[in-house]
């Protein structure tokens, strides 16, 4: 393993690790009722899987171990199935909840092992097109916690809905084994299926940072199981700050999308996300690729959009500024690109709608050429458009430092 990856795991763990400290210094007052629903975890319903399902087994007639990290403490849970693409009917017939020993294994603590229902039944049918939200759980966990959730499906539909990269282990076997304390012997993959999110009770000072954007957000090229997408160290650092230990982060990158397609899901991923008090932006590189003419006004006045409709629901909004692209391997880097890169650059540093910017791009850019990205950041691909568990980092961290002195 290379030096730049195991100090990327160190990192992770010493904030982690830190995080915890400083929420329990915070929590030391004790006494504040939690009378507030926030998303505590969440990820953006597709349907456009390819090879992020199952080859092994059948989702009809087997039992799906899914993780995932939380990043607001709570005392109970409420989980939201999501059947939004699918032409027939989803049938779960059990769902268990539990703390996973470690990301890399499909191991719980079985003494945490606890029963989901909805109404009060263990069984639950979510017709095409709609989702199911749980009765409220009881069970105790703490910000970044990871937590398995695991579901025994009977019928599910041909068309999934889920998220096409959860950047950690997703494990499948045949069978109903919900309760069991490992899946031996089951099918890897690394996708989440119809999970869509999780909310719990909070104080009423518990606060939501959204993170809306494409595969720069959603974590491309990151190693599996160490959550080491800028969003999750955004959520490390917060909670290693005892007087941001109330902000929680819900990633709602999804690769592959460009930002004219997805302000039709703006309103289901950050609009609704329960408790969203701040918005975080890194969209639109993926509309530039291939363009022959100049499409940055175009991008802008989505920008503006967005400005509009989360100023109406009273959310901050914070962008971006995309981050270079020069050498890229295939259709992210010409002269016009990057000119028109520049150009909403420009706008995001100098424009008074907004409540604030991030500047990426000179963070991870390099300092010979600032239309190229550092190679210290580059992806495993080598394709200089995604970025490294070190690069994501630094956005991260980038991110954490702006927003450190915004946030109250």
């Amino acid at each position: 393993m290379k030096a730049g990856k195991i100090m990327a795991i160190v990192l992770s763990c010493v904030l982690a690790a830190s995080a915890f400290a400083g929420c329990a210094a915070k929590k030391s007052d004790g006494g504040v009722p939690k009378t507030k629903w926030v998303a505590t975890w969440g990820s953006g319903m597709r349907k456009d899987f390819t090879d992020q399902l199952p080859k092994q087994n059948s989702f009809a007639g087997s039992t799906v171990r899914q993780q995932i990290r939380t990043t607001v403490s709570g005392d109970v849970m409420r989980l939201t199935f999501s059947n939004q693409y699918g032409e027939s009917d989803l049938v779960i017939e059990s769902v268990h909840i539990a703390k996973l020993k470690d990301p890399a294994s499909s191991e719980i603590k079985t003494k945490t092992d606890t029963v989901v229902t909805f109404g009060g039944s263990e069984s639950i049918i979510i017709p095409a097109g709609e989702t199911a939200v749980s009765d409220d759980i009881a069970f105790s966990f703490e910000a970044l916690e990871d937590i398995a959730v695991t579901t025994y499906f009977s019928d599910v539909p041909s068309t999934i809905t889920g998220h096409t990269a959860s950047r950690c282990y997703i494990w499948t076997k045949s069978g109903n084994h919900v309760d069991e304390k490992e899946l031996t012997d089951a099918e890897i993959t690394s996708a989440w299926y119809f999970l869509a999110r999780i909310d719990t009770l909070a104080t009423e000072d518990t606060k939501i940072i959204v993170t809306f954007g494409d595969s720069l957000t959603d974590g491309a090229s990151v190693t599996d199981n160490i959550f080491s997408r800028w969003p999750d160290e955004l959520a490390r650092q917060l909670k290693a700050n005892e007087q941001l230990c109330n902000y929680g982060v819900i990633n709602m990158g999804n690769g592959g999308t460009l930002l004219r397609w997805d302000m039709a899901r703006f309103e289901r991923d950050v609009l609704n996300t329960p408790g969203v008090d701040t918005l975080v932006v890194l969209y639109g590189i993926n509309d530039l690729s291939g363009k022959t003419e100049d499409i940055s006004q175009n991008i802008i006045g989505y920008y503006e959009e967005i400005i509009e409709k989360c100023h109406e629901n009273g959310i901050k909004v914070y962008f971006g500024t995309l981050t270079p692209t020069k050498g890229n391997t295939g259709s992210h880097y010409s002269k016009l690109i990057n000119e028109m890169r520049h150009t909403i650059n420009d706008w995001i540093m100098t424009n008074d709608q907004a409540d604030g910017y991030i500047d990426f791009a000179s963070a991870v850019a390099s300092v010979a050429d600032k239309d190229m990205m550092d190679e210290e950041y580059v992806s495993k691909w080598k394709d200089w458009l995604h970025f490294n568990d070190n690069g994501y980092t630094k956005l991260g961290q980038t991110a954490y430092d702006v927003l450190k002195d915004e946030l109250k």
